[in-house]
């Protein structure tokens, strides 16, 4: 496989891409699909490459900035950029003002593609950009004064003009800016081989091919959904983009994806949205079905066989098509995906992290599995093995590396903080991930948490604090817990917990405020024998 992602896409001609967004009209909010077909896309891309070329002077090594919500204007802006040699800096379209400040400064930003929404209480910063590419010039022309302004329409339509292309595999193609919660955001700059290692890794895993449609509700700024739309369409499928999260519901049904990219969050919403729309169905109906999905769940851990699509057929019927939905972006609880499967909802587990470009792991899915076995179920919340072009050791504090032609080029302009978390072994560069695993049978990974996030015992056994904290939350009576070594000890033999208690289950319960703190001592420990 060649490892320049932009020139694989520009030479497929199956599959396509779809946008579902809301327009208004009146009083009326409607939900419009457009579709682009292979060769009006590779033509749109050729044609933005070109005018950034010759009418921009945008050069190899430029840094070019994506401020925009998910649209298909999104996906052929950034391979324009990539044919050219130019590096991608995709950002939040709600990103804080401040913070595209010191990003625009940081990365030396040449130009930036903005949409309405991106513009928005943000004119100071992209004042003092070079070139500013419009994607709403109508609605924003006069808002942003000062740099040199295009309408993206201007750069759809340019004649296809020969433009240099001199792009090496190990070229930077993409600078993407973490969070930055605790100081200043940091830029981690990925290459095309990294790219492409990656889309190679994933579409391996989960056998993406023609007939597929995959949904890409998550914000393209985020690498999980990005390195996902390029395998799409790398691998001949079709992407469904969505604008906004808001109509998720309407988009999948409009549009029939097999394949559905989420995060936990979006899982345990519509979890409880089914339970919820189960239970204003009456008691009856309620208990009927609390009963048969129980059931269910006793004969699969029993038999081996999963019988969810006995009481899931309606469920189901809301995904028209799926295949399956792929979790990252945060940590999946064993207990929501069990649930999930035993409502005829298949979800596979995945991880990754933005310096390994970003998936590492992911599950493989297979129909007879989901049905005929119990592999998701003795597999629930792990990661899978990793992908097969990459390798994993832990090290003597139970942190993993990962080695591979996925691992980043490095932080951008940060060589110190290369240093602390890459490290050469053999000849080999290893990133340091900082989460603490283990390594389930076939390999499956198990992430236990944060290195600074981890309790270790004096046995030697290391227990995940996010995992005991996600069990007592399991209880009606605990809102939250922050689990802690004995006597503060990181090195104890056991483990307690605060706990913030639900004062409406308080009141069921008939204490007050007045009542001994032993009683809620007493509440508090039956509560969780139950959750054990």
């Amino acid at each position: 496989m060649s490892l320049l992602i932009s020139r694989i896409i520009r030479r497929q001609r199956n599959g396509s891409l779809i946008e579902g967004y809301e327009t208004r009209r009146a009083e009326n909010c409607q939900l419009v699909y457009e579709k682009t077909s292979p060769d009006e896309f590779c033509r749109s891309v050729g044609n933005i490459a070109s005018a950034l070329y010759h009418r921009l002077g945008i050069r190899k090594g430029d840094r070019v900035v994506i401020l925009s919500e998910n649209r298909r204007q999104w996906l052929k802006f950034f391979l324009a950029v990539l044919d050219l040699g130019a590096i991608a800096v995709p950002l939040d379209v709600d990103i804080l003002p401040e913070r595209l400040q010191y990003i625009l400064e940081n990365s030396g930003a040449v130009a930036a593609l903005c949409s309405a929404q991106g513009c928005f209480d943000r004119c100071e910063p992209l004042r003092k950009i070079k070139n500013l590419i419009l994607l709403d010039s109508e609605r924003t022309k006069n808002v942003v004064s000062g740099p040199t302004t295009y309408n993206f329409q201007q750069l759809i339509e340019f004649d296809l003009w020969e433009y240099p292309s001199e792009v090496e595999e190990s070229d930077p193609a993409l600078l993407i800016y973490t969070a930055g919660t605790s100081g200043e955001p940091k830029g981690i700059l990925l290459s095309h081989q990294n790219l492409a290692a990656n889309v190679e890794g994933i579409g391996n895993r989960i056998n993406v091919g023609s007939s597929d449609n995959i949904a890409i509700i998550l914000p393209l700024h985020h690498a999980f959904p990005l390195t996902v739309a390029l395998t799409a369409l790398t691998y001949n499928a079709s992407v469904t983009l969505a604008s906004s999260h808001k109509r998720f519901s309407e988009i999948i049904r409009g549009t029939s994806p097999s394949i559905i990219i989420a995060v936990p969050l979006m899982l345990e919403k519509m979890q409880r949205g089914i339970f919820k729309k189960i239970a204003e169905k009456g008691i009856l109906f309620n208990l009927t079905f609390l009963s048969a999905y129980r059931l269910i769940g006793w004969i699969h851990r029993i038999f081996g066989f999963n019988l969810s699509h006995l009481i899931g057929s309606q469920i189901r019927a809301s995904f028209p098509g799926l295949r399956c939905f792929v979790s990252g972006g945060a940590r999946l609880s064993p207990q929501l995906q069990v649930s999930l499967h035993h409502l005829d909802i298949p979800v596979i587990n995945g991880y990754g992290t933005s310096e390994l470009s970003p998936v590492v792991s992911v599950q493989p899915f297979q129909e007879d599995l989901f049905y005929s076995s119990r592999y998701y179920l003795n597999h629930a919340g792990e990661c899978g093995p990793l992908l097969h072009n990459l390798e994993g050791m832990v090290d003597q504090g139970g942190c993993l590396l990962v080695s591979g032609p996925s691992v980043m080029l490095g932080y951008f302009n940060d060589p110190g903080l290369d240093s602390r978390t890459i490290e050469i072994r053999n000849g080999r560069r290893w990133f340091n991930t900082s989460d603490v695993v283990e390594f389930r049978a076939d390999r499956s990974l198990m992430i236990l948490g944060r290195c600074d996030n981890v309790i270790k015992l004096n046995c030697g056994k290391r227990v995940s604090a996010e995992s005991i904290r996600e069990k007592i939350r399991l209880h009606p009576l605990f809102l939250d817990a922050w689990p802690y070594a004995a006597g503060g000890d990181s090195t104890q033999d056991s483990i307690r917990a605060a706990v913030l208690l639900n004062p409406d289950e308080l009141s069921k319960l008939g204490l007050t405020e007045a009542d001994p703190v032993e009683k809620f001592q007493r509440v508090g420990l039956e509560a969780l024998k139950i959750i054990n």
